[in-house]
């Protein structure tokens, strides 16, 4: 410890408590920890920059090759370390970009060897490139992502719960649940627009909800919807990595209670987990730690991961081109675009 600077301790004990192994349990690491001017997303195998700063722009879509001392691949394996190591895969593709990107954890994992930035290289159209990243407070991280468009999933990033007509098929109503804040509210709105618009069908897409109350929709979406006919073919989730904790639950509600249609990536949690997490805050360092409290069985037989009725893996084409492939399936089934 006399040795280790704060935030190489605060890494050191954040691969601790992924030892536990569950998803809610895990060091808060400090809002102050500093990013690089870039955006990753993991397809398949290939770490792709997705988004960066404007200085960086020309780096839009490369494959990662390596970062600092580390072929990609080594920087993945070191990099899960940190991550709650009995979770699902899709658990560590959803945290893994953030991981990567994160200054303070390349460096007390040896990736990075400076504590300012990092040099990458990329594989671009035009060859690879290296470039040296600056570290950046996470509020100066504006990126840029070119692209023809964009699909419906990736606007209005800053709303937790909206909907809007399906462009390509008006008979349907697209619905963004990222989380449960107001959601009374939400839910009201939202079966006030069905009751006046009636369409032939909903979709609610959870893969950007990263969980909060499970017992919201159960007790003020569900039931109302069943009543309204919004059952069997006429409702379809959207799950992806992302979705976790309580929207990980919902999607087993919305199938079960509903009968409705999972499309998409498996949610990034075990179904029968621990989860309801507390915290507490250790005495000098400050440093939070979050833990679970109680374990749930979700599923009746024990499974990695809630399997969609549909399984779609996000493609890097899709994502340049600016296409949801769930939606696109959606919209397929249903005689649309």
């Amino acid at each position: 410890l006399p040795s280790l600077q704060d935030h190489q301790v605060a890494i050191r004990l954040l691969q601790i408590t992924a030892q536990v192994g569950d998803g809610h349990t895990y060091v808060r690491l400090p809002a102050t920890y500093r990013v690089l001017p870039v955006v990753l997303n993991l397809f398949g195998d290939d770490v792709r920059i997705v988004g960066a700063n404007e200085e960086h722009r020309g780096l839009f879509g490369g494959r990662v090759v390596s970062i600092g001392t580390m072929p990609i691949a080594r920087a993945i394996e070191v990099a899960k370390t940190t991550l709650s190591q009995d979770e699902n895969p899709g658990f560590a593709l959803a945290n893994l970009p953030g991981t990567l990107s994160r200054i303070e954890t390349l460096h007390a994992l040896g990736i990075a060897t400076s504590f300012d930035g990092v040099d990458i290289s990329v594989e671009t159209s035009e060859g690879t490139v290296t470039r040296t990243l600056r570290a950046i407070p996470r509020e100066q991280l504006q990126p840029v992502a070119p692209a023809p468009r964009l699909p419906l999933y990736r606007t209005r990033a800053a709303e937790r719960f909206w909907f809007e007509p399906i462009a390509e098929d008006s008979r349907g109503l697209y619905v963004a649940f990222k989380g449960y804040d107001d959601f009374g509210k939400s839910a009201r709105a939202l079966l006030a627009a069905i009751d006046a618009r009636k369409p032939d069908y909903v979709v609610i897409d959870i893969r950007q909800n990263g969980g909060g109350d499970f017992t919201k929709p159960r007790e003020q979406l569900i039931p109302q919807l069943k009543q309204r006919g919004y059952s069997g073919n006429r409702i379809y989730v959207i799950t992806g990595r992302r979705t976790f904790s309580a929207a990980m639950v919902n999607a087993i509600d919305f199938r079960d209670l509903l009968g409705a249609t999972l499309v998409g990536e498996p949610p990034g949690e075990k179904p029968n987990s621990y989860q309801e997490n507390d915290a507490m805050e250790l005495p000098r360092s400050k440093l939070v730690v979050s833990y679970s409290t109680r374990y749930y069985k979700f599923l009746k037989q024990d499974a990695d991961a809630v399997m969609p009725d549909q399984l779609i893996v996000p493609t890097w084409e899709a994502f340049r081109d600016g296409r949801d492939e769930p939606l696109e399936w959606i919209l397929k089934k249903r005689g649309g675009a």
